[in-house]
């Protein structure tokens, strides 16, 4: 037991104090022994609220839990626990919920860095570019972020459109988009009209080269009965993949109707240097 008036350790029976001289009666005796034990209760509470924290923590593995410990804190203990502790709880929580959080990233990467390897790109000298001439070819029609569409002669063959999908793939890369007559932004992102993204469609004359245009009542009207169900692109070259500029690829339309890959980024390939 400890003086109400100046903290000196007595013993539980002691009238006086004998640093203070100051009485102890039997009513002051008890307030001391019940603060005592208000301390303990406070101790304990303290501990409880750590441990429950803390398996929270260990159970969803995510900082975001952070908000909810903190909310058990101050709804639940605020007002039980001695004043004195609380900065030192919070410092804790957050010293555990970091730490675990780096814990389980480290695992995390360690896991990443040692799963299997993806195939190895093709080096940029291995790819064959085409050595058909690409087809004559019209703008058809240009949307601002929209697709732009393309129109060959309908007797263009299949390596021809595989010439003109390296053609624009080359001019894109490139930053060249006047050379193909592109001259509205084909992406906007975070409110800023660009060119990091966009896809390119061609089509064998211009029966069906509106399809990217029309609307469904149109398509119920007469864009159905005049080119059918399906997709009528022969041919396209997209980029912006994934949300990265240098990612594309290129497809053409095989006779059995399906689109067949004429390459994509994992070649590699880089147009060449301005001189």
């Amino acid at each position: 037991m400890y003086c109400p008036h100046c903290g000196n350790s007595i013993q539980d029976q002691s009238k006086f104090c004998g640093r203070c001289g100051n009485s102890l009666t039997p009513l002051t005796a008890n307030y001391v022994a019940v603060a005592s034990s208000s301390a303990d209760e406070g101790r304990k509470r303290l501990l409880i609220c750590l441990g429950l924290s803390f398996f929270i923590i260990l159970g969803l593995h995510d900082l975001a839990i952070f908000p909810a410990v903190l909310a058990i804190f101050v709804f639940v203990y605020r007002k039980q626990i001695p004043a004195p502790y609380g900065p030192y709880l919070l410092g804790v929580l957050l010293f555990l919920a970091v730490g675990y959080q780096s814990f389980v990233m480290h695992g995390y990467l360690i896991e990443e860095s040692t799963a299997m390897p993806e195939p190895e790109h093709l080096s940029p000298q291995t790819v064959q570019l085409p050595t058909v001439p690409p087809p004559k070819y019209i703008l058809f029609k240009q949307k601002k972020d929209d697709v732009i569409t393309f129109v060959v002669p309908a007797n263009t063959t299949e390596d021809q459109l595989k010439s003109l999908v390296w053609l624009f793939r080359q001019k894109v890369r490139s930053g060249q988009f006047k050379d193909i007559g592109i001259t509205v932004p084909t992406a906007k992102q975070w409110g800023v009209d660009g060119y990091d993204s966009g896809l390119l469609d061609i089509y064998r004359g211009t029966k069906c080269a509106d399809q990217p245009y029309i609307t469904s009542e149109r398509a119920a009207k007469e864009f159905l009965a005049r080119c059918g169900w399906g997709e009528h692109d022969d041919a396209s070259y997209q980029w912006g993949i994934s949300g990265d500029p240098q990612k594309d690829a290129g497809d053409v339309r095989a006779t059995d109707g399906m689109m067949k890959t004429v390459f994509d980024y994992n070649d590699n390939w880089q147009p060449p240097a301005k001189k």
